[in-house]
């Protein structure tokens, strides 16, 4: 039975976000749940991407300030650097730098590019100067993969004091989405047909992200398939214990996952600060909070899976074998 694996459609928005449908046609009937739930997780948070990490302002020695002749402060400018989108080849930092010294909007298309390197969204505002005003900065984008906070320890070796570090969000996939149907191979409709749908922010093409996914899968599942009792060592990749409880989880807070005021709200009255107080509670625990309704609770589970993260099962279900 030969597997038929089609891309349906793609597309790409003004801000250089990439949208890409793909069927997936015949599978073993269960097999298209297993592979779209494991292809998902991957692509949410496996991938590598590029962030900004840091930034220096010039004039600026840390983030609670203004900017003299700049309408934004630090913050701000700092916030909307998270959304600048870079796309590069090289796996070393790359150095930006921007010099504005005219009045009206500074975008990523006035940043200074080292070659090989690539703004997706130059329409992005990053500043806007006031008259008489100017805007000078040196901005450092690094790959990676996930999210890292800016106070885990990175390497800081010759870092000036008004380097200001910020939190890197690498996922380069910002949501998959997979549905399966029955599907009929000859006389016989005991198969499935997957359809998967990925939004990525233009740094990666859709087409190459499930490609990636893919092999990652595959060169784990070699692992597995190769065991004979003795530790088994893929030069191809190196394998990282990667849990939802990992070292970064506990430094993420739940402003991160830009919930409604009220999801949000609901969250900080129940003392639930961290993302780590989040991951410990179920939906049922959700739904047990004051005003938490379904609808705050589908909200919370969509944003937790932007991150390739799970509630807590909930206590009265078992899970099947």
């Amino acid at each position: 039975m030969e597997l038929k694996i089609k891309c349906v459609n793609t597309t790409t928005s003004s801000d250089g976000s990439q949208y890409g449908k793909f069927v997936i046609e015949p599978l073993e009937k269960g097999f298209g749940t297993t592979i779209g739930n494991s292809l998902r997780r991957v692509l949410l948070s496996s991938l590598e991407g590029t962030a900004v990490t840091s930034v220096r302002i010039e004039g600026i020695t840390h983030e609670y300030t203004a900017i003299p002749g700049v309408l934004e402060d630090v913050i701000d400018v700092m916030l909307n650097l998270k959304g600048l989108v870079v796309k590069t080849d090289s796996k070393e930092p790359q150095h930006l730098r921007i010099d504005v010294d005219r009045p009206g909007a500074v975008l990523a298309s006035d940043i200074q590019l080292p070659a090989g390197v690539k703004v997706v969204n130059p329409d992005w505002l990053i500043c806007t100067v006031a008259d008489g005003g100017s805007f000078h900065a040196d901005i450092v984008v690094e790959t990676g993969k996930g999210y890292v906070a800016h106070d885990v320890p990175r390497d800081s070796k010759g870092a000036s004091i008004d380097v200001l570090p910020i939190d890197a969000t690498f996922m380069p996939i910002k949501r998959v989405s997979y549905n399966v149907e029955s599907t009929r191979v000859g006389d016989s409709i005991d198969f499935d047909k997957l359809t998967l749908e990925i939004w990525s922010n233009g740094s990666i093409d859709v087409t190459n992200a499930l490609s990636q996914a893919s092999n990652l899968l595959i060169d784990h599942f070699m692992q597995i398939s190769s065991i004979t009792g003795q530790p088994v060592i893929t030069p191809s990749i190196a394998v990282e214990e990667k849990v939802e409880d990992d070292t970064n989880t506990p430094t993420m807070t739940i402003e991160e996952l830009e919930l409604s005021v009220r999801a949000y709200n609901c969250l900080k009255r129940a003392s639930i600060n961290s993302m780590a107080e989040l991951l410990k509670k179920s939906e049922h625990d959700l739904l047990n909070i004051k005003n938490f309704g379904k609808k705050s609770s589908d909200e919370v589970i969509e944003r937790l899976h932007h991150f390739g993260l799970d509630l807590a099962p909930n206590p009265e279900i078992e899970e099947e074998v």
